[in-house]
């Protein structure tokens, strides 16, 4: 019973690992960055166009990964982006992450 627990907790660790790697994008390969919008201390926003499709402009928010910012809960806020669909409301399109920072890619 304790073997087969333990296999499937690296199944489950395995599947987790998958999607983690294929939310990282790289976001320079991905989009090409045009200038710089706005700054804060721990954030930049840019705006970019995608390199596949050089009609979809975009935004693109840069975070710093800092505890204070895991603690707010990150991907609960990025959820809820998702379901709010508005036409008064930018739109989120998706969220990639490196080894140091967040990017939020939405509407520009």
């Amino acid at each position: 019973l304790l073997v087969r627990q333990f296999f499937k907790y690296l199944a489950v660790s395995a599947r987790i690992e998958a999607r983690k790697e294929k939310s990282k994008i790289n976001v320079r390969q991905r989009y090409k960055i045009q200038e710089v919008i706005g700054s804060r201390r721990d954030q930049v926003i840019l705006k970019a166009i995608k390199r596949k499709d050089p009609s979809k402009i975009v935004a693109i928010k840069v975070m710093k990964k800092t505890p204070e910012l895991i603690k707010k809960n990150l991907a609960d806020q990025i959820a809820k982006l998702k379901e709010l669909r508005k036409d008064f409301l930018v739109h989120f399109y998706t969220l990639s992450e490196d080894t140091s920072y967040f990017y939020i890619i939405s509407e520009y």
